[in-house]
């Protein structure tokens, strides 16, 4: 019985891996940027073929993670500040802003982050461990389903409203995560990984110029993000996520300036959330707290500590009350 049963998933998995396969070999011909590589064939297949084992292990697991990391926060937040667990098992609102509340607001934001990060780790170990390579090739279904949209740009007779809806934000999200999902580089190696981390923000550089050719040469934009998309794929699955793309893509882009105003913005609230709510468990001076949240927010920030500065003079009235 679970022979049979065995045989049926490998063959599901073995037909769906030949769809994407195909699927992907008839855009590129369509878009003129094939042929496709035969390593990132053979990616797509692991990415299938271990997708049962994978997928059966890591739902279970992310779940012990996240209630594990979530018990951790809760304990230790209860037993910082007692009036914490009071107020979560009352569950009342209070009038007032107090200790309990800003626990209340960065204790489930630092759950999700930390159960997020530790998922991804573990989704490396398992490919690396147990070669099951499905969370290690997610993101080609990602860059495969993207080259798909371009190649029905340039199918279609004319071009539509729905033509112009392709978007590389999901594409360029998983480049960021590339170096971390391929474990081709360990995670003390801090000269590679900055390196790496640079070089992905110059590809995603190359995709979003990409993309603005939508607007003006439709086909054109989208036979370029596709050929973009499928030298990133071939050389992810090859292993050199410190090589994405040729310098060559990327001498045409201007690169600009890193905008994470938003992350920046939500890293300098929990820095300063922090520091106001380790302050009266350490005993530390007003004087004090106010000199490590300018620190907090001055990492943060850098060149533009004087914005960072505007954001705590108005986060600090709430976090520090009648201070």
């Amino acid at each position: 019985m679970f022979v049979q049963v065995h045989r049926r998933v490998v063959a599901h998995q073995r037909k769906k891996s030949d769809v994407a396969i195909q699927k992907l070999r008839e855009d590129a011909e369509v878009l003129g940027i094939g042929p496709v590589p035969g390593r990132l064939r053979v990616a797509l297949r692991e990415r299938y073929h271990t997708a049962p084992l994978f997928f059966a292990a890591m739902v279970p697991f992310a779940l012990v993670i996240f209630w594990y990391i979530a018990s951790l926060v809760n304990h230790a937040a209860a037993a910082m500040y007692p009036d914490y667990a009071r107020r979560r098992q009352a569950g009342s609102p209070t009038s007032s802003w107090g200790w309990a509340d800003a626990i209340g607001v960065v204790a489930p934001l630092l759950v999700v982050v930390l159960a997020f990060l530790c998922v991804r780790r573990a989704a490396a170990v398992l490919g690396a461990v147990f070669d099951w390579k499905t969370g290690t090739f997610l993101r080609l279904a990602v860059w495969a389903e993207l080259i798909h949209q371009c190649a029905d740009i340039v199918r279609a007779p004319r071009i539509r409203d729905q033509h112009y809806g392709p978007s590389v934000r999901i594409a360029v999200a998983r480049v960021y995560g590339a170096r971390a999902m391929r474990g081709t580089v360990g995670s003390t190696s801090w000269r590679r990984r900055k390196a790496m981390r640079q070089h992905a923000f110059h590809v995603a550089d190359a995709l979003r110029a990409a993309e603005a050719k939508l607007d003006v040469q439709p086909k054109e934009g989208a036979r370029e993000i596709a050929r973009l998309t499928m030298k990133i794929s071939s050389r992810y699955a090859e292993g050199r996520v410190g090589a994405l793309l040729d310098e060559g893509d990327l001498a045409a882009v201007a690169v600009t300036g890193r905008r994470f105003e938003a992350a920046q913005l939500a890293v300098a609230v929990v820095g300063a959330t922090g520091v106001a709510l380790a302050a009266p468990a350490l005993g530390l001076p007003v004087q004090v707290t106010v000199a490590a949240s300018v620190l907090v927010v001055a990492a943060v920030y850098r060149n533009a500590v004087f914005t960072g500065l505007g954001v705590l003079a108005f986060l600090y009235p709430l976090l520090s009350p009648g201070k």
